[in-house]
């Protein structure tokens, strides 16, 4: 079992004094500022996985919106391969079909989680810190 810690102020030092860091945190909306989006960003690019809290339903459908118009065509792709439509069912029983869209969602679910800002993440980003 991992030890996953609540991303904020005091958890960061208190980790910190001991040289310590868990191997994943917790951020929830209601203790996002900008000092723990700063430190989510650095442990995103360290490779530290950062989940949003069970308490961060504004900001998870802040991020399904931005992303929405991204990942519409494969979601609707892997929906009809699931559902053996549109011709897609010759393909998936080689598995090619779904790899390929399988491969899609990766990127897309990437691009959500890179510490890369793009201008979505940055306006998110700006309206978090307000």
């Amino acid at each position: 079992m991992e030890f996953v810690a609540n991303l904020r102020t005091p958890t960061i030092e208190a980790f910190a004094n001991q040289r310590e860091r868990p191997t994943a945190y917790l951020l929830s909306t209601h203790r996002l500022d900008r000092t723990t989006l700063r430190y989510a960003l650095s442990l995103a690019k360290d490779g530290v996985p950062v989940f949003a809290d069970n308490g961060s339903k504004m900001l998870i459908d802040r991020v399904l919106d931005a992303h929405e118009a991204d990942a519409a065509p494969t979601t609707r792709k892997i929906r009809a391969e699931l559902n053996g439509q549109q011709g897609l069912v010759r393909e998936h029983k080689s598995g090619k079909a779904l790899e390929r869209l399988r491969d899609r969602a990766m990127s897309i679910a990437s691009a959500i989680v890179s510490p890369k800002p793009s201008a979505r993440c940055n306006d998110m980003r700006t309206s978090a810190s307000r």
